[in-house]
């Protein structure tokens, strides 16, 4: 957006007698552009670092903690994660499927986390959305 001055202002006889270098008295309106360059480049850096330092996440059976999570596709905004149920709980022995979004401005924003696998737990709804209220003040 271009902010130009005032007419009235560049025809004033104060304006034509200090010449034009004079800056304009309105603001200039803050660009809303995000930069998802940046924030590809940051999720990258965390994927490696995933993959780097937590080879024990990605494993899935023999010791693992039981959790992956991977970009889906072509875009690094869209992941695909899996929890396997924690052995001693009612939850041993299943597979959970959950869906990652990071928004264009992360880590700014939060991002959606879904359960695609339906999951029967008090704050998980029919949907697979997660409810907890102090995750709401973070989506506002």
């Amino acid at each position: 957006m271009e902010v130009r001055p005032n007419q009235t202002d560049d025809d004033s006889p104060q304006h034509r007698r200090h010449g034009a270098s004079t800056p304009s008295k309105q603001p200039v309106a803050p660009s809303n552009k995000v930069d998802t360059t940046s924030v590809s480049q940051r999720l990258q850096k965390e994927l490696m670092s995933l993959m780097r330092w937590w080879p024990g996440l990605l494993q899935m059976n023999g010791g693992g903690l039981g959790m992956s999570a991977f970009p889906e596709g072509e875009s690094i905004f869209a992941w695909i994660g899996t929890i396997m149920g924690v052995k001693g709980t009612a939850y041993e022995g299943l597979s959970y499927k959950l869906s990652l979004c990071f928004p264009p401005d992360y880590p700014f924003k939060p991002l959606q986390v879904k359960f695609e696998t339906m999951c029967f737990h008090p704050n998980v709804d029919q949907f697979g959305n997660i409810c907890l209220d102090i995750l709401q003040s973070f989506n506002r």
